[in-house]
């Protein structure tokens, strides 16, 4: 992974940890949204092979009952804490919530969002349609979930942490079908292990928070949503409605399951890429000045060593 530097923010009886990837004044800022550090293998498919922006972060509370403002309140912190302006927002999975809210509050601070695994509030909805869940039941369900959710973290933190993770039970997982083969498998292994030993008092209710009325409408900034078309967590049609309408959006979907970072890592980073030079594009535009051509790989072509002898050319008889 890229060298990071680690500072903390806030005040002494409210720390927050935080991180960057170094100040570079020629590429544009990456704001990682939490949950994307926490669990391997996301920030390095982000930064891999070579580093497409000034990339930053912070450690996610965690902690029983933290509101999502309080999340885009830190992730604010951030940026003004290194003296960024504007800047990128990318998140994975149920973390896209935070984004899409930071979005909203402080639209002049978004210049583009990249969501992978799908949009906010889709992934437990998602689910259990692919059970079989009447629509009219799992907002009812969504509705007491999240109450029942806050009781049982407190006994999934104490009994997920002693699961044995190993190359086996990793490997078992990838042809599961909630998981697909292809990742590297000592990288699964520990995004599982810290997927498991997360603080799940604040991620499952962020997961199950159906009460909130999700929705990116009203974003005019460039949006990237990554969908894996073999994801359970993941409804393509619902998908596809929520982006339609937003004026600069793109809907990928790519042959994985919803653990896109893992299982398509090049595709992640070449459409961080192609995000970063749209979001200059529209930059650009709007000072009324020429964008710049996107960037190509150089094209070499093989000459031959000085006195190799050459083919003769056959001519037809």
């Amino acid at each position: 992974m890229a060298d990071h530097v680690e500072f903390g923010i806030g005040a002494a009886d409210d720390p927050l940890r935080a991180w960057h990837t170094g100040l570079a004044a020629d590429q544009p800022a990456l704001l990682l949204c939490p949950g994307l550090g926490a669990i391997p293998g996301i920030r390095e498919g982000l930064l891999r092979p070579v580093p497409l922006a000034h990339a930053m972060g912070w450690n996610h509370r965690g902690g029983f009952g933290t509101p999502i403002e309080r999340h885009v309140d830190d992730g604010l912190a951030v940026l003004d804490a290194l003296d960024v302006k504007t800047c990128t927002l990318a998140a994975f999975s149920a973390e896209t919530g935070v984004a899409a809210e930071f979005a909203r509050r402080y639209p002049d601070r978004v210049r583009g969002l990249l969501l992978v695994g799908g949009i906010p509030g889709s992934s437990v909805d998602s689910l259990a349609a692919a059970l079989g869940v009447p629509e009219f039941l799992r907002r009812l369900a969504a509705l007491a979930g999240t109450s029942s959710l806050r009781m049982s973290a407190p006994l999934l933190e104490s009994v997920l942490p002693r699961i044995p993770t190993s190359e086996l039970s990793t490997i078992l997982l990838q042809h599961s079908g909630f998981m697909l083969p292809g990742g590297e498998t000592a990288a699964v292994t520990e995004a599982v292990r810290g997927f498991l030993g997360r603080e799940w008092r604040w991620y499952l209710p962020l997961l199950a928070d159906s009460a909130r009325e999700w929705s990116l409408e009203g974003l005019d900034c460039p949006v990237t949503v990554l969908a894996g078309r073999y994801d359970v967590l993941s409804d393509l049609r619902a998908l596809g409605r929520a982006v339609a309408p937003l004026p600069q959006a793109r809907l990928r979907v790519l042959d994985t399951s919803h653990f896109v970072p893992f299982e398509a890592p090049d595709a992640l980073h070449d459409e961080l890429a192609l995000l970063l030079h749209r979001v200059q594009t529209v930059e650009c535009a709007r000072l009324g000045i020429d964008p710049p051509a996107p960037r190509r790989g150089r094209i070499r072509w093989k000459v031959p060593e000085v006195g190799t002898p050459r083919r003769p050319i056959p001519y037809p008889r």
